[in-house]
């Protein structure tokens, strides 16, 4: 059953009319219709929202997974998660090859590297910086998730981190040491990453001699570092106790960015909770 149908089974099941599910929700009653029929994919605090009214949550949407290779999940969940993260950066690297073949400048040869080309993602050298900085930490998005056993390539490492003085110093050294750069900065404006930068913003996106490398003051749907320590999960990766968000918490966060990726990863969430398809 598609995200259109089943609200429509939602709505009509629960007795709740078009017209007033509209009016409860705050979205025209067109739109609904557009989406129940299939012409329009709603983001997921959207359908979120629609899905309560009508007595449902989101997380009990069974065709959240459909089409998922739960065979696929099951074989990464027999791994230890620190066989979960090198599997999942080397996926990323092998789609970074791919696409760097099929975009490679004129005149570079099939085993040369053009000067704009991104580094590797190296999640290890990255966690281990961390670890050794003193950092505290803790893992989120889909790199988390593929340490619970999700397929999904990411190029990432995503982190929340905690905002107390000594602790964004800690990060300011981590960030220096990988040569970090702001994604998206003017090419003029090369500025050092420091604690009172960092301090005086919340959440940042870098590109690292390791690979991106996000770092997030609060993430939507949960909050802060505090918050999201008091359910973090200790995993042993690369050698070392790594924290790091637990699935509820991940699940919170996929549905409040409610982006098509997110909607996907809610489907492998789904799909390690219950890979048995029962």
């Amino acid at each position: 059953m598609d995200v259109g149908s089943r609200l429509r089974y939602a709505r009509k099941s629960s007795g709740v009319s078009r017209a007033n599910l509209a009016e409860r929700s705050g979205i025209s009653e067109a739109t609904i219709a557009r989406i129940e029929g299939g012409a329009v994919s709603p983001r997921v605090d959207t359908l979120e929202r629609l899905l309560r009214i009508c007595g449902q949550r989101l997380e009990v949407l069974p065709d959240l997974a459909e089409g998922i290779d739960r065979a696929q999940i099951r074989e990464g969940l027999v791994r230890t998660p620190t066989g979960r993260a090198v599997t999942a950066a080397n996926v990323h690297r092998q789609l970074a090859a791919v696409r760097a073949a099929a975009f490679r400048p004129a005149g570079v040869g099939r085993t040369g590297v053009s000067e704009g080309a991104p580094p590797q993602f190296d999640p290890e050298t990255l966690l281990d910086l961390l670890e050794h900085g003193g950092v505290r930490f803790i893992v989120i998005g889909g790199f988390a998730l593929n340490l619970y056993g999700s397929p999904r390539a990411t190029g990432d490492l995503d982190i929340c981190y905690e905002r107390s003085d000594e602790n964004i110093e800690r990060l300011a050294t981590v960030l220096t040491r990988a040569e970090a750069k702001l994604v998206n900065a003017p090419p003029d404006l090369d500025l050092p990453i420091d604690a009172r930068r960092l301090s005086m913003g919340l959440n940042f996106t870098f590109l690292t001699v390791f690979g991106r490398f996000d770092c997030l003051g609060e993430a939507d749907g949960v909050g802060g570092y505090e918050e999201l320590a008091r359910t973090a999960v200790q995993m042993e990766i690369f050698g070392a106790q790594v924290p790091v968000a637990s699935i509820e918490s991940l699940q919170r966060m996929k549905i409040a960015a409610g982006r098509p990726k997110d909607l996907i990863d809610l489907g492998y969430i789904q799909a390690i909770e219950d890979p048995s398809g029962s």
